[in-house]
């Protein structure tokens, strides 16, 4: 494998983790603003990261239960 395919696949890589982690934070700035209006607030992200979790817990069962 050349240098150039390595890299260009790096890259790609870099581009969807970036790309999942803004739509991430997007959706959870919808679903949940007091939780994202906290962690601004207290400058900590511990509220972010358990209003993730949490989010993606209830889509989780959402999906599971729909099937």
């Amino acid at each position: 494998m050349s240098r150039t395919r390595i890299w260009l696949s790096l890259a790609g890589l870099v581009a969807a983790v970036t790309a999942a982690l803004a739509s991430s934070a997007i959706w959870l700035a919808l679903s949940r603003p007091v939780a994202v209006a906290e962690a601004v607030q207290t400058g900590s992200v511990t509220p972010l990261v358990k209003a993730l979790t949490a989010a993606l817990a209830d889509a989780w069962w959402a999906i599971l239960r729909y099937l």
